[in-house]
């Protein structure tokens, strides 16, 4: 994974630029304290030996740890920025030939509505969410499901072959039920979704994105876990490095309250001394007092982000945005009006056949037997008796009979066993019904505590949260669950709407 450039040739000159004034502040400021301040004035001149050895020991060692967690911050930013795989180039060329080239007036506001409109008759028939006269116009040419908006909840993207947008040219990709990267979402048991179930598709990176991934116009790329893009530090800071900023910031505020201290209180002797100023101790405490307002503010406020397992993007969503999560249930469970749809992986294709159930195996009926002629079993049926017209007429063996049927039963079962047979354990466990559960709105589907919250993204240690050397656990998306851990009110929230468990199917199929 290389390096995510700013598309704004201007942010990319700014995100070389602001480095290098960082490492020239840097530079400076630590000739200023420790070779200046802290050697010529306070050790000779102040006679403060001892002052000025620990001072700069400690100045020293917070200047190390800064710099060494910044330079991390900038190989980790070059090489692992976070970015999400492309989709496939057929996907991206379809968004770039059928690019919205009108984005203004009446075409966004009535898509807008639409969108709200559809929220608000989420979980009702379809006509319930919308006026007379909207049902009437939704059944247009661009919505009769060759070109469906599978974002209908968002109200900020504009659908293909919807208001405002240019006629396709080819088929949507995210109508393919075998669309590449789907099933990264449906493994797991739990994970963000649109009000029709399927993940959030990103438009100009051709894929389906993942949870608390967002796309970052900076970049043009969609970002895990994204938080900003930092010309700061050059480039964007999301799950892979946002560890890493929280550390920088960290010591960059202390080195600056130091410097800050240092300068302040030499300038203060300078005048008690001499009655005069110094320009480089100035120009040292100016630089400190700035970037240290900075970097304490950044600082407070990414230690309020980790400690509430938000990002930038996800606090100014939390109380606006309609979130859906897709809940796995038991396979084949019917909704619940009103409160959840459902919807099952992978998606059917026409022509293929159904889904395997779970539970008995169905055996066909066995056709019914006759006993001699077609003549004589009607006219036995007609006259209600079964005695033969003639003794010449062979009546078979009941018990014969009921072997043959025996038989036939074990041969039918067994058929049907074969045919169940045939979809082997992988298969029968690709297959997933989700209940599509509406999210109140404010509430952290991943906030699990500020204890949790340290640990995801700081380690488990003293050592991992003062040092740069491992990245955050949250980057570790193998879990079956979900790509991150799920807050305790989203679980209670889920028991309380009483989803059928998944567990009772996967214990009946053991059993």
């Amino acid at each position: 994974m290389g390096p995510a450039h700013s598309v704004n040739s201007t942010v990319r000159a700014m995100a070389v630029i602001i480095p290098s004034f960082l490492a020239l502040s840097v530079g400076y400021a630590l000739y200023a304290v420790t070779d200046y301040t802290l050697m010529h004035r306070y050790y000779r001149e102040y006679d403060m030996a001892s002052q000025a050895v620990g001072l700069t020991v400690i100045y020293s060692v917070i200047a190390a740890l800064m710099l060494v967690t910044y330079i991390r911050l900038l190989c980790t930013i070059y090489t692992n920025p976070g970015v999400v795989p492309l989709g496939p180039k057929y996907a991206r060329d379809f968004y770039e030939n059928n690019m919205v080239k009108q984005r203004k007036g009446n075409a966004h506001d009535a898509q807008r509505s639409l969108c709200e409109e559809i929220r608000a008759g989420f979980g009702k028939p379809p006509s319930a969410g919308m006026k007379k006269g909207d049902a009437a116009k939704s059944k247009t040419p661009e919505s009769n499901g060759e070109h469906v908006d599978l974002e209908s909840g968002l109200a900020d993207s504009v659908p293909y072959g919807g208001v405002g947008s240019q006629t396709p040219a080819g088929p949507d990709p995210r109508l393919d039920p075998n669309s590449p990267g789907l099933e990264h979402s449906y493994t797991k048991d739990v994970f963000e979704c649109t009000a029709d179930g399927r993940p959030v598709w990103c438009m100009p990176c051709g894929t389906w994105k993942p949870d608390r991934a967002h796309h970052c116009s900076e970049i043009n790329r969609c970002v895990y876990k994204m938080d900003h893009y930092c010309p700061w530090v050059g480039g964007i800071v999301s799950e892979t490095t946002f560890k890493y900023f929280l550390q920088f910031t960290l010591y960059a505020t202390i080195f600056c309250g130091l410097t800050i201290g240092t300068t302040g209180n030499a300038l203060w002797q300078s005048r008690q001394r001499h009655g005069g100023t110094d320009t480089r101790v100035i120009v040292a405490l100016a630089l400190g007092s700035v970037l240290g307002l900075f970097s304490f503010s950044m600082f407070a406020t990414c230690l309020n982000f980790v400690l509430q397992n938000l990002t930038t993007v996800e606090s100014h969503q939390l109380k606006n945005r309609v979130r859906m999560m897709a809940v796995r249930i038991k396979l084949n469970a019917d909704p619940v009006p009103g409160s959840y749809n459902t919807i099952t992986y992978p998606l059917s294709v026409n022509g293929s056949p159904p889904p395997p159930q779970y539970g008995a195996v169905q055996i066909p009926a066995l056709p019914a037997k006759t006993v001699g002629s077609d003549a004589t079993t009607a006219t036995r049926e007609a006259t209600g008796t079964f005695a033969p017209e003639s003794e010449n007429v062979e009546v078979p063996d009941p018990f014969q009979v009921n072997r043959n049927a025996r038989a036939a039963r074990r041969r039918a079962t067994q058929t049907a066993l074969d045919a169940f047979d045939a979809f082997d354990a992988r298969d029968l466990l690709a297959h997933r019904t989700f209940a599509i559960v509406p999210v109140p709105k404010g509430m952290n589907v991943w906030d699990l505590g500020w204890r949790g919250n340290w640990i995801s993204v700081m380690g488990t240690n003293v050592f991992d949260w003062l040092l740069p050397i491992r990245g955050s656990p949250c980057s570790d998306h193998t879990s079956t669950e979900s790509r991150y851990s799920l807050s305790p009110a989203f679980q209670q929230y889920c028991a309380k709407m009483n989803l059928p468990s998944v567990h009772e199917m996967e214990e009946r199929h053991r059993g």
